[in-house]
């Protein structure tokens, strides 16, 4: 705890609301990239209990509400004291699950529906159709008709325009929020259930198994409704309308009626009533359930996962606000800058203080860390898009979670967790390396990337997750890459071959009893 970062409270500019202390707030957490101590200067006077942290740059609360008490009041509750804690809090999202409302009739692409684990955002495609309606607040008359009296507002602009390059994003097939799911990995009650437990029950079949009691053997599968099967298990992304209330929706046929009378709503939930008017917050649910009578538990942490990992892609669209130093302004809010400028010499030291905590000692390594992940936020932050300051920060990152996962005083599920992070940041490293059009800088990523296939396989072998025979392969592998790879470097940068050749001796005294191994056996 003493070598993690400290702010003051005017430090933070986005705002994580959810409701499950088990499964949402369990799901937040994972998605930061650091975590910080509480601020010096913290409401004594706020009850909420918050978790403070960063991710892309945003320095970010999580609040959530107390155990056992859901609804719309206790979100409001939620809510309240954080523009006096936090007055430069501007962004707000709400994540968490909900209940989906399958399309009716169903549509000819099965991922066009609403299936469990998908992810819904409270924003109607359609112009003028609101993104959250409490559709418990109306006046309602005979023939089916309805006044609405509770239409909520659409969520910041910013998020909106973030929001729309996800959805570019997705009809490019190019979403990145399945990736952030990985963070997750390492808690079994996160991982994906599975197509064969996404079961959808006619709306006239009741639940068999009794109150409160998962579906079994009881319900009548051969009841389930007609729709096209879904194929893909990545979790899909739809926008529209979501319906806030004060109960859980557990009939189906309750369920379309109230979708046919509001706007085709896609979703329940029920807590956005409290938030969404004095935060105007984007609604983002993990689809849990059908809001129907039957009971899908299983999903409910898989939900609420993805939920989080679409809300950290959302975070990564948006360019991080940094709050400049100095008296507040205008009721209490602190001066902003949006874009501030890259001081290359900055940039320079904190790197140079990174590379000391690095070679000092592993127990310098999370310092180390720090440093780099600083360095990488002055470039997000003033918009610096050179990809060899890029690659300095995204290799050095790499290299500092792969040493990490050295610790033997840690879980095995914690040290593969940096590795799969250094994967990660492997990704938007090669993407630098790409954009330099320097073979050095590709050759760097490539070889930097072959040692994690080995030293993943190392620890999966601890695990035992894989059999032997495997492990010996994917080692022999990522040994015979990085040969190739220092090959290649040796004819374009005799310095960086230097340089490399010495780390990589040290990779091969690891891999090679393995190497032997792997040849003989192919």
């Amino acid at each position: 705890m003493d070598n993690l970062p400290q702010f003051t409270n005017l430090d933070y500019t986005v705002g994580w609301l959810c409701a499950l202390p088990k499964s949402e707030l369990t799901a937040a957490r994972k998605m930061l990239d650091h975590k910080h101590k509480d601020p010096v200067n913290l409401n004594k006077a706020d009850g909420n209990a918050y978790y403070f942290g960063d991710i892309g740059g945003h320095n970010v609360v999580i609040a959530c509400m107390p155990p056992g008490n859901p609804g719309n009041i206790s979100a409001q509750k939620l809510v309240q004291p954080l523009k006096q804690s936090f007055p430069n809090m501007d962004i707000h999202l709400f994540v968490g699950i909900g209940g989906g409302i399958p399309r009716r009739p169903p549509t000819e692409d099965a991922n066009a529906d609403i299936h469990l684990g998908d992810i819904v955002v409270g924003w109607a495609e359609e112009t003028g159709v609101p993104a959250v309606v409490h559709y418990a607040f109306g006046r309602y008359y005979d023939a089916e008709e309805v006044e609405l009296l509770g239409m909520l507002d659409k969520p910041d602009r910013r998020l909106l325009n973030a929001l729309g390059s996800i959805i570019s994003d997705h009809e490019m097939k190019d979403t990145k929020y399945h990736h952030h799911l990985r963070r997750l990995d390492a808690l079994e009650q996160f991982r994906y259930p599975g197509l064969d437990e996404d079961i959808l029950f006619e709306p006239g079949y009741d639940h068999a198994a009794g109150k409160n009691k998962p579906c079994s053997s009881l319900c009548d599968r051969t009841r389930c409704a007609t729709r096209p099967p879904r194929k893909v298990t990545v979790p899909q992304f739809h926008q529209g309308t979501i319906l806030t209330g004060d109960w859980v929706m557990s009939g189906a046929n309750m369920r379309d009626k109230l979708s046919d009378l509001y706007y085709n709503a896609i979703c329940f939930e029920m807590e956005a009533a409290g938030a969404v008017e004095d935060t105007h917050c984007l609604i983002i649910r993990g689809i849990s359930d059908y809001a129907d009578a039957h009971k899908y538990w299983t999903w409910q942490y898989y939900a609420a996962g993805t939920a989080a990992a679409f809300a950290r892609e959302l975070l990564h669209k948006i360019r991080p606000v940094v709050v400049a130093p100095g008296n507040p302004g205008e009721n209490g809010l602190a001066n902003l800058q949006a874009t501030p400028r890259f001081d290359v010499a900055d940039f320079s030291s904190i790197m140079i203080q990174g590379e000391q905590h690095y070679h000092n000692s592993p127990e310098s390594l999370p310092a180390a860390l720090y440093c780099f992940s600083q360095a990488g936020a002055m470039l997000r932050q003033s918009g610096n898009d050179d990809p060899s300051l890029q690659l300095q920060v995204y290799f050095r990152l790499m290299t500092v979670q792969t040493d990490l996962s050295h610790n033997r005083d840690w879980s095995i599920e914690k040290r593969i967790d940096h590795i799969r992070q250094a994967e990660e940041i492997g990704v938007m490293a090669w993407r630098a390396a790409l954009t330099s059009q320097k073979a050095t800088h590709k050759a760097q990523v490539r070889l930097e990337q072959s040692f994690l296939k080995g030293r993943k396989a190392e620890l999966e072998d601890q695990k035992g997750e894989a059999s032997t025979l495997e492990i010996r392969r994917v080692k022999g592998d990522a040994l015979r890459e990085m040969n190739d790879v220092m090959r290649e470097l040796g004819g374009l940068d005799q310095v960086k071959y230097a340089e490399y050749l010495k780390r990589t001796s040290k990779w091969e005294t690891r891999l090679l009893p393995e190497r032997c191994c792997s040849d003989n056996e192919d």
